[in-house]
């Protein structure tokens, strides 16, 4: 191989390397950027089991009666429910948030993800649901009604800022 050959290979090796290298440092800039951006969308907030079990007396039990999440963030709630109706509750009936009011007035429905249950009449069960608090509502305490079938519940949910 003469003089002018060695150089051409010589300088394909070190375009390659420097390729090679910017190739890798831009990938790990992505990756670093879509992890950011999952981390914040997966930001969950759980609650613990509610501590007493529901009844005929107090047929939706909560964790709590006043749950503070920040908006855009997710909830993990469990919910007692006792069916003191006069029929079984099919699976199609999840838990549902229609209508949280704050104090000045201005309203909104929650998201609401739980899997469905059969439950007898006279029985007990605990809904897993996730819920959803939008990022654009605005700060503040709301009085919120969670439905399960006929049965309703009220609760107080405060949303902070982030």
């Amino acid at each position: 191989m003469n003089r002018l050959q060695r150089k051409g290979a010589l300088d394909v090796s070190i375009n390659s390397i420097v390729v090679i290298v910017f190739a890798i440092t831009m990938l790990g800039l992505g990756l670093a950027f879509i992890k950011g951006k999952f981390s914040e969308i997966g930001k969950t907030v759980t609650f613990p089991q509610p501590e007493i079990p529901a009844s005929a007396e107090e047929p939706i039990v909560l964790p709590s009666e006043v749950m503070s999440v920040n908006r855009g963030t997710n909830a993990e709630v469990s919910i007692n429910f006792y069916n003191n109706q006069n029929s079984d509750v099919t699976s199609s009936v999840i838990p549902e948030i229609k209508n949280c009011v704050g104090t000045s007035g201005s309203s909104f429905a929650l998201g609401v993800t739980a899997g469905g249950q059969n439950v007898p009449v006279g029985r007990s069960v605990t809904y897993k649901a996730l819920v959803v608090i939008p990022p654009d509502k605005p700060s503040g305490t709301y009085t919120c009604t969670l439905h399960i079938s006929d049965t309703t519940k009220q609760f107080f949910l405060k949303v902070s800022g982030k």
